[in-house]
């Protein structure tokens, strides 16, 4: 209530109580509370606000008298225990036990909350396990999952080689009356065993793929070496990120680059140390930097790194371009990255404090996450947070909660949708430094220099011509601003770390990429084990549910095949490919009534939709002249190359091979693949909805599906029968779009004569309005200063092929029928062979889940006709039992590994194996 009295009781407990935390509860932002608390230096000073650990009370701005609704657990508190405020949770906090936080409401404005407060005490994140309550259950699954894949791996090669051999054995015997049904269990068996070890085996190699995005200059690049822990790609000043650099770990031992020329890889070059592959990745920034006639753009380079030391190497790490440097075409990779990618950070420049280039690209990228439903993976770094210390206005407080909070208050200011993004405040440079000096040996800092001895010791690895005198001297110049301005005088890298905020934010991006990111991959591949496991079950159930039937009279058995009729027809309704009402329902609760479903009524009319949308795409004009634009390009960029090659001479010869056949096949490709590509990505958007949807109806599905079973017990627990029915699938459903890179766009379907034709016209044409221009300017007798002429004429060039060829050229296309056969092939790219995959893929899971059940409850209506057969005869009767005791038995490991997984039990019983009559 009183600003001025807050100042001095907030400086005592600074002084008396190490690490304390305060809790703000005022009305105003903590960004205009922590400037009047300063004063302009003459309140809490900014010693004080180095130690100044603050974060809010929760206050929803819509329901003020809302709590917070939290559990928190830990390694001392198993039980979760119910906290209501940020003040309750840091009270149970001890910044050592690993905890985890669960958000009751499920409500992820609330989570985004919680961890932007943790990081403005700064405590360690590493430590904290945080989720909504929905996805709890999943999570601590798949965890349990991970750490016992091998155990599965095994448990099924084991099932595999024992269901095999037994196998042989009993298709070796003599014709007998069990004999098929015995091969049939055991086939069964067999086949679903086999699609596990295959899930499971793809889960082991799950490719994450991570990426840094950002306008330029904003120190993206700085912060991707952070990940790799080494400088690879240049990240000076002058040079922008003119591509994707694609990183993954080597597998050799050494480095590798591969420039891609549109889908095609170039040769792959290899080098021996870091400093190699650095030198030459810096030669293709520098070319790109001044070439204008491709955008100052490269391919994507796809780049191996050679690290035992980071914790990012099972990492796919993209660093992306930025797409707003001037007269570039950078944006396209940009985007075509972040689509790709499971978790992003994006980058703000802080001492641009967000530009209006930066917050149209953030609010594309935050758009394209939420779309796909991938809230959790976008986060923010407030980059270069050290420049404050070079601030001109001297009486702005040096806090960086001030700085994150006034940037979170524009964000959600600028848009709604902002208010679930988390900031972390970075000097990426602070961390790279540190890991530069650290691994050239300047042992001094491990133990503590000040200032003054950290500026010496840079002038003596000067002297000595080291590679850390650049670091050291950098930290020099930030620990000086560090003791002016917060009083610090002893410095150790660790100091230096912690102060630059990476670690808290590599230590998150790793944690959303291993718990969130990774559970969306993982319970596509879990789900589809779980069904494996349920067929396998019904397998072993038979004999159970058999011996109940022989039990029974005549009666029940009438009234038992009633109710698992009904059962069955159930089931079919529950998991028809036709929408129902119920769906609809599910849908209106998620989507407020405005899904996909909704609008379109059938997926098959959104496909009709997507297509017609690349048919508009494809109209003759943009078809014309897009090709005709690149036809263009492609010769100015041959005659560069032919006339650096020749040194700037040129004769009639020569120019029959400045077009090709192959060139107009290669801009007919490329041309297409770009059609393709941009149709693909809006049908992506679409299509994340779609899977959303689908999986809203399946968990609506399995809902019902849960009250059909405990319907059909309680029934036939009436009758005294006690059976068992298939199980429901123990994960969440998940479908996984296809990344866009997988789009196969076949060139070859073409008509090849197509090319000869616009070629011959191409050829007549150029050969009789360019030719003689280029003669003039470049001829045998005028090679000098050809690069000044080249430059000088290129404008004239351009303008007289617009005059001479382009309505020649764009004629021929229109009378070749090319913009339709182009509309065709990019039809058939992203309908048939992505749209089309995969809605079919979603049909499919229906059409899987109730072929999953029905085949359960037709084994069990098999259970009912054979019940008469076995009654009578006991030897048969044994034979089949033996048979399944021993499909339990060469299955039981993996099943006790499942069970383990699924309950959570500490040590999982093996499973009952059934007794054989004698």
């Amino acid at each position: 209530t009183s600003i001025e009295k807050d100042i001095d009781p907030v400086k005592k407990s600074i002084d008396e109580y190490i690490g304390v935390i305060f809790i703000y509860s005022g009305e105003q932002t903590l960004y205009n509370y922590i400037d009047k608390l300063n004063n302009k230096g003459n309140g809490l000073d900014d010693e004080y606000l180095y130690q100044f650990k603050v974060c809010y009370e929760y206050r929803d701005r819509d329901q003020p008298d809302r709590p917070l609704e939290m559990s928190y657990s830990s390694s001392e508190k198993k039980a979760g225990v119910k906290v209501l405020s940020m003040k309750e949770l840091i009270g149970e906090l001890d910044g050592k036990s690993s905890c985890r936080i669960v958000i009751e409401s499920n409500d992820r404005i609330q989570l985004a909350f919680v961890v932007q407060q943790l990081i403005y005490i700064e405590y360690p994140l590493e430590t904290v396990d945080i989720l909504l309550r929905r996805e709890e259950g999943d999570a601590a699954k798949t965890k349990r999952f991970m750490e016992n894949v091998d155990e599965l791996l095994s448990g099924c090669e084991k099932a595999i080689c024992g269901l095999e051999e037994m196998r042989s054995r009993v298709a070796a015997e003599e014709d007998n009356p069990t004999k098929a049904d015995r091969l049939k269990d055991i086939d069964d068996t067999l086949a679903s065993c086999r699609t596990i070890f295959k899930k499971v085996d793809e889960s082991v190699h799950v490719d994450l793929k991570f990426a840094v995005a950002a306008t330029k200059k904003a120190g993206k690049s700085v912060i991707v070496d952070c990940f790799l822990g080494e400088e690879i790609a240049p990240t000076s000043t002058e040079l922008a990120t003119p591509n994707n650099c694609i990183y993954r770990k080597s597998s050799d031992g050494r480095y590798h680059l591969q420039l891609m020329d549109g889908s095609e890889p170039l040769e792959d070059e290899i080098f021996t140390d870091r400093a190699a592959i650095h030198d030459k990745i810096n030669q293709y920034f520098r070319e790109a930097q001044d070439d204008k006639e491709s955008g100052f753009s490269l391919g994507d380079m796809h780049i191996q790194y050679v690290t035992e030391e980071n914790n990012f190497s099972s990492y796919t790490i993209y660093d992306t371009a930025g797409p707003n440097a001037a007269g570039t075409s950078h944006r396209e990779a940009a985007e075509r990255a972040m689509q790709q990618c499971d978790v992003a950070v994006f980058a703000i420049d802080y001492a641009k404090h967000l530009s209006d280039d930066e917050e149209a690209y953030l609010h594309h990228v935050k758009e394209m996450f939420t779309r796909q439903n991938k809230f959790h993976s976008l986060m923010f770094a407030l980059n270069k947070i050290d420049v404050r210390y070079t601030d001109t206005e001297e009486d702005t407080p040096k806090s960086f909660i001030k700085s994150v909070d006034y940037m979170k208050k524009r964000l959600s200011e600028i848009d709604e949708a902002y208010r679930d993004c988390i900031i972390f405040p970075t000097s990426s440079k602070e961390y790279f430094c540190t890991l530069e000096a650290e691994k050239a040996g300047a042992s001094e800092l491990e133990q503590g220099l000040t200032a003054g001895e950290i500026n010496k010791l840079a002038q003596t690895y000067k002297k000595d011509k080291k590679a850390a005198s650049g670091s050291l001297n950098w930290l020099s110049t930030h620990a000086f601003n560090l003791n002016f301005f917060h009083g610090i005088e002893n410095f150790t890298y660790d100091v230096f770390r912690k102060d630059s905020g990476m670690p808290a934010l590599m230590s998150y991006v790793s944690y959303v990429a291993r718990s969130k990111a990774r559970e969306e991959i993982v319970n596509n591949i879990t789900y589809e084990i779980a069904s494996q496991k349920v067929k396998i079950q019904s397998v072993l159930d038979y004999m159970h549910n058999l011996e109940v039937l022989i039990n029974a009279n005549d009666e029940k058995i009438a009234e038992i095949s009633r109710i698992i009729g009904e059962y069955s027809s159930t089931v079919e309704r529950i998991f028809s490919k036709d929408f129902n009402s119920d769906d609809f329902e599910d849908l209106e609760e998620d989507f407020g009534g405005n899904s996909l479903l909704k609008i379109f009524e059938t997926y098959d009319n959104m496909i009709a939709h997507q297509r017609k949308a690349v048919e508009a795409s494809c109209d003759r004009r943009t078809v014309a002249d897009g090709m005709y634009s690149m036809a263009v390009d492609r010769i100015w960029d041959n005659l560069n190359k032919h006339l650096k090659k020749h040194n700037g001479e040129i004769a009639r010869k020569h120019i029959d091979k400045l077009f090709q056949d192959e060139d107009f096949s290669k801009i007919t490709n490329k041309f297409l693949r770009k059609k393709a590509l941009d149709a693909a990505g809006d049908a992506k958007l679409q299509l994340s909805r779609v899977s959303r949807e689908v999986k809203t109806i399946v968990e609506g599905r399995q809902e019902r599906l849960r009250a059909a079973n405990e319907l059909c017990k309680d029934r036939l627990s009436k009758e005294d029968i006690y059976i068992e029915l298939p199980e429901i699938p123990d994960f969440e459903f998940s479908a996984v779009m296809p990344p866009l890179d997988k789009i196969n766009v076949n060139i070859q379907s073409i008509d090849l004569h197509l090319f000869k034709i616009l070629q011959k016209m191409f050829k007549k044409s150029f050969f009789s309005n360019i030719g003689n221009y280029f003669l003039s300017l470049f001829g045998v007798d005028r090679k000098n200063d050809f690069k000044y002429k080249l430059e000088k004429k290129k404008k004239d060039f351009y303008k007289v092929c617009d005059d001479k060829l382009k309505d020649k050229f764009k004629n021929g296309v229109y009378e070749n029928n090319v913009p339709e056969m182009l509309s065709e092939q990019v039809c058939r790219a992203v309908i048939d062979e992505y749209v089309l995959d995969v809605v079919n893929m979603l049909d499919n899971t229906f059409e899987g889940m109730n072929s999953l059940f029905q085949d359960c409850v037709l084994r069990f209506k098999q259970t009912v006709d054979d019940r008469d057969t076995y009654k009578e005869e006991i030897e048969l009767h044994n034979m089949r039992k033996a048979n399944i005791n021993e499909i339990s038995g060469c299955t039981a490991s993996f099943m006790r590994v499942w069970n383990l997984i699924v309950k959570g039990l500490e040590e999982a019983a093996e499973p009952e194996t059934v007794t054989v009559s004698q």
